[in-house]
């Protein structure tokens, strides 16, 4: 056992997670309870916090039951398991210790710890996306105790994660890890690319984990606490500040020309931005006593223009509240704010003129050109931002970054809150990249940039079809989980499953980011702290497909084939129908193969799997798909076999492969090479119940999930296994044979 103490030994509700719940869960707070056994850690938050929202959710049968008739039964319960995608999954719940129950078997402490075996239940599965929509709000906290399939539930929690819409995650890490083939060096790097901090929970002490480091990948029982970012400096006891994120803004790359903030109040960043070269510097202040000292401040500095205006959705005569801490007055009434800081209140109202920000812009700035430098807006204005916003349509055309004051509860009355903000800059090209809450955690600020693009400048020249194919799927489903535009250049697949089209002409002044390992763990592009916006990622990507399982059934969808292409795959599928029976589909890669791990695959091992299959009232079609037909063909002679030569020849002319690879897609079961080929073809093919691979260190061929495995094998060299595995007229590099 790696654990250094078995979970059935532990108190179930530990003295870590007791200080966790004291410190992070407040009253009014939405709390889930994923993995929630028989609700014992739940008790234990209401316990403590008795006006919580309570949402549990727990897979296993019996388990359930004991939950839903106990004293947490008028909680919301769901049972169900929580996962990285909606449908149905296997949950195995072992007789002698059903604590430990979960969708992955416990295989390193299976045989001494439950020797009286599991039941496996086939049971409905959620993701927390679905369950949560974003108009929902915040979920406070999430617990996660699922017995390995933790990171699944943090993968189907990926939109929810990304808008930071949960504050505080604990986990447990262990030897469910290692049984499940998950690393907390993924979990880590994943949570820190959506803007988690880790802690490490030991006793009443919180280790702060700023970079992984891999003595923490030792699968011993520890409870971790991820937070977002926005509550960091609170929880870490920092004195709170905001300054403006001109950090943030040059690490995507975006050069800051010119600058308009709204409330600018004393104008106390505005050295900063003189310091940076801005010019326009637009200062708009609602308060006249602080719009004329500005003005006279700055009347004689060029490139810096004052307007005295409260910023709105319409022009008019407006009351504005000033209070007795000034950076408190608004337009609006004080709401939960005046709960919060009972010490300030409105002191006096006076009536200012509203104007619309492209209004206002367009009267200091009459030349167009000098209004579109600016390309920052920063606001705070104390509630009314969305106002503001909704009068700003023409100014965000030309906006590059916006910072602002963002809520959470209504301080003002009637202010938006921040998912209405994050709605309406949606709407106009713009995600939330950074949130900051040091002072309260129901309010602080927000930075807003236009939708950064991330590139593939070597799609459809990097390699072959099979490397484009992940470039691709790589490119568009990394671009969606971080809410990022993409683009790249053009491939066969934009033809044959007509996928966004590609360009040559891509953005060229983003930088280059190169692949540095074939692996998820080892690669820096999913195991670094760069969130790698406005990037141009090169390489392969042919990551544990594990890293994509969530999105199946839209990548199903986005290559299906089109076009002509579909119609010569129902040409195909009619003439395997025509055989009657089921189609066997083989993949024999000789030509280019032969060395490293492009290893020949010997005929034998698959003969020997076609003969396991024979069955007297069994009728099997072989199909065989090869760059060198007339090579291996012979060596199936004893099976009834089918090769792109038996297709009617009426196919789109290119490409050549095109038969192949689709006949793969449709076989009922498929033997695939060491090919990112035809294991693409395996991952689009929805009709097979059996799929196989070459594997050297088994010498023979082994089974595996399309959606939990690596493309290509890499660990076994065809040099080390002897002269029946290589080929000594090839001499390619991998890049050339993939």
């Amino acid at each position: 056992m790696t654990e250094s103490q078995p979970k059935q030994k532990r108190p179930i509700i530990q003295a870590e997670e007791i200080g966790i719940i004291e410190k992070c869960i407040q009253d009014g707070d939405v709390v889930f309870d994923v993995g929630a056994y028989h609700g014992e850690w739940s008790a234990r938050v209401r316990q403590s916090v008795s006006d919580c929202t309570l949402h549990l959710f727990e897979a296993s049968p019996e388990a359930y039951q004991t939950l839903s008739s106990g004293p947490l039964s008028d909680e919301i319960l769901n049972n169900v398991a929580v996962a990285d995608q909606a449908g149905h999954l296997a949950f195995h719940v072992y007789r002698d210790k059903p604590m430990l129950s979960g969708v992955y078997r416990r295989l390193s402490v299976e045989e001494h710890l439950m020797p009286s075996g599991f039941d496996t239940y086939h049971t409905q599965s959620i993701c927390l996306d679905d369950y949560w929509p974003a108009e929902n709000g915040l979920i406070n906290f999430l617990k996660v105790d699922v017995e390995g399939a933790e990171f699944d539930v943090l993968r189907g929690a990926n939109n929810l994660l990304r808008r930071g819409a949960i504050d505080y995650i604990q986990f447990e890490y262990g030897g469910t890890f290692e049984d499940s083939g998950t690393t907390l060096k993924s979990v880590f790097y994943y949570l820190k690319r959506h803007g988690y901090h880790l802690f490490k929970v030991e006793g009443q002490a919180f280790e702060y984990v700023s970079d992984f480091s891999d003595h923490l990948e030792d699968y011993r029982y520890s409870n971790y606490l991820a937070i977002n970012e926005r509550h960091l400096s609170r929880f870490k006891q920092e004195k709170p500040k905001i300054s403006i994120y001109f950090d943030e803004i040059e690490s995507l790359g975006i050069p800051i020309t010119g600058v308009a903030h709204v409330g600018a109040h004393q104008g106390l960043e505005t050295a900063d931005y003189q310091a940076r070269g801005l010019d326009p510097i637009v200062l708009v202040e609602a308060n006249p006593k602080y719009a004329e000292d500005l003005r006279r401040e700055y009347e004689l500095q060029d490139g810096v223009f004052v307007a005295e205006n409260a910023i709105s959705d319409e022009a008019g005569e407006v009351v504005f509240n000033i209070a007795t801490s000034d950076q408190s007055s608004s337009l609006l009434k004080l709401g939960v704010h005046a709960k919060l800081y009972p010490g300030i209140t409105y002191a006096q109202q006076i009536k200012v003129q509203a104007i619309t920000l492209d209004q206002c812009l367009a009267n200091l700035l009459p030349d167009r050109a000098q209004r579109a430098r600016i390309n920052l807006l920063t606001m705070d204005i104390q509630g009314a931002e969305l106002m503001a916003l909704r009068g700003a349509v023409s100014t965000l055309s030309h906006i590059d970054a916006i910072q602002l004051e963002v809520n959470y509860e209504e301080l003002y009355e009637g202010c938006p809150n921040i998912w209405e903000l994050d709605s309406f800059l949606a709407d106009h090209g713009f995600i939330r990249y950074k949130t900051d809450t040091p002072f309260h955690r129901s309010w602080g600020d927000a930075l807003y940039v236009r939708k950064p693009v991330i590139t593939n400048s070597t799609i459809g020249t990097l390699g072959r079809f099979g490397n484009h194919f992940f470039q691709y799927l790589f490119l568009k489903y990394h671009a969606k989980d971080m809410g990022y535009d993409y683009e790249h250049t053009p491939w066969i697949g934009d033809r044959i499953f007509n996928t966004t089209l590609g360009t040559d002409a891509i953005n060229s002044n983003l930088r280059d980011v190169k692949q540095t390992a074939y692996s998820t763990e080892t690669c820096h592009i999913l195991n670094g702290a760069d969130r790698l916006a406005n990037a141009n990622l090169k390489g392969f990507f042919q990551y544990n497909t594990l890293h994509f399982k969530r999105h199946r059934e839209s990548i199903q969808s986005t290559f299906s084939f089109k076009g002509p292409y579909l119609e010569r795959a129902l040409q195909i599928q009619s003439a395997f129908e025509a055989r009657g029976g089921q189609v066997v589909g083989l993949h024999l890669r000789r030509g280019d193969y032969g060395n490293r791990w492009f290893f020949i695959a010997p005929t034998r091992w698959y003969v020997d799997w076609l003969r396991s299959l024979h069955a007297p009232d069994r009728k099997v079609t072989v199909f065989v798909a090869s760059d060198d037909l007339d090579l291996v063909v012979p060596d199936f002679a004893e099976f009834d076999v089918m090769t792109s030569r038996d297709l009617p020849n009426s196919g789109p002319d290119e490409p050549d492969f095109f038969d192949d690879f689709a006949a793969l897609t449709l076989c009922d079961q498929l033997a695939i090479s060491n090919s990112s080929f035809s294991f693409a073809a395996s991952l689009l093919n929805t009709r097979a119940d059996t799929f196989l691979r070459p594997d050297l260190s088994e010498q023979g061929l082994i089974e595996y999930d399309p959606w939990r495995a690596e493309p290509l094998l890499r660990d076994e060299l065809a040099e080390d296994h002897g002269a029946e595995f290589v080929n000594p007229a090839q001499r390619l590099s991998p890049t050339k044979q993939q």
